[in-house]
């Protein structure tokens, strides 16, 4: 009588090699990937609104005043804070009003072009810039970016 071999057969090991190697390549690229920072809470509020205007079919917009993001219509409103400050190079400052506008969110998902700097106050003088944020025309990307 011949004794059984032990061992595995071909075929069940590329069976467990084929399930490593596709584990591998789900979990392999998230490893090597570096973390993303999060999404700074201005920016999710502008996306807000901009949701508002595409379900409301109204355009909405997001003025500042008084270091107070308030949209229209709707009234919601957020606070820079104490030490932030807003450096707004597009949409035009406006002298006359008592807010500047800030943003525009139409019910089609297009945006007035606006570009604006997050800063950090130090005393009266700005001292570093937190983030940069500029939404799309075309659109309505709100894109962000950190400084380098």
């Amino acid at each position: 009588m011949k004794k059984p071999q032990a061992g595995f057969t071909l075929l069940e090991m590329i069976l467990v090699l084929g399930i490593v190697g596709m584990i591998a390549a789900l979990i392999g690229p998230s490893l090597s990937l570096p973390a993303r920072p999060p999404i700074p809470p201005i920016v999710v509020y502008l996306q807000e609104r901009q949701q508002q205007a595409m379900q409301s079919g109204r355009s909405v917009q997001v003025f500042l005043a008084d270091k107070t993001l308030t949209a229209e219509p709707g009234g919601e409103a957020f606070p820079l804070g104490a030490n932030a400050s807003l450096d707004v190079a597009r949409p035009e400052k406006t002298v006359f009003l008592p807010k500047q506008l800030i943003a525009i969110f139409y019910p089609d998902g297009t945006a007035l072009a606006a570009s604006f700097k997050v800063l950090q106050i130090d005393g009266n003088y700005a001292s570093r810039e937190l983030y940069r944020i500029d939404i799309s025309p075309f659109h309505g990307e709100i894109i962000y970016a950190y400084p380098s």
